[in-house]
């Protein structure tokens, strides 16, 4: 039989916080309102920016695909182009 996992080195683990970035003369709940709004923030601009990308990259798919339609079609009607 195997020997069961020893978690006794768990037991003294030292838990970081963000508490230690804080400046002494700061509020602490005002920094973490602030880190939190700002964090926010940050994701609400990263939300435009995928749709913003997204829809860049679909425009052009389209316009891709009209040209290539478009050439499809001169040929197929033989225009020259």
């Amino acid at each position: 039989m195997s020997k069961p996992f020893d978690y006794s080195k768990w037991d003294n683990i030292e838990l970081s916080d963000d508490e230690d970035d804080v400046h002494p003369n700061i509020d602490k709940e005002s920094w973490f309102r602030l880190k939190h709004r700002s964090r926010v923030e940050r994701e609400e601009r990263e939300e435009v920016d995928k749709k913003r990308i997204k829809t860049e990259v679909r425009g052009a798919i389209f316009t891709t695909c009209m040209c290539s339609s478009l050439i499809l079609c001169c040929v197929l009607i033989e225009i020259s182009i």
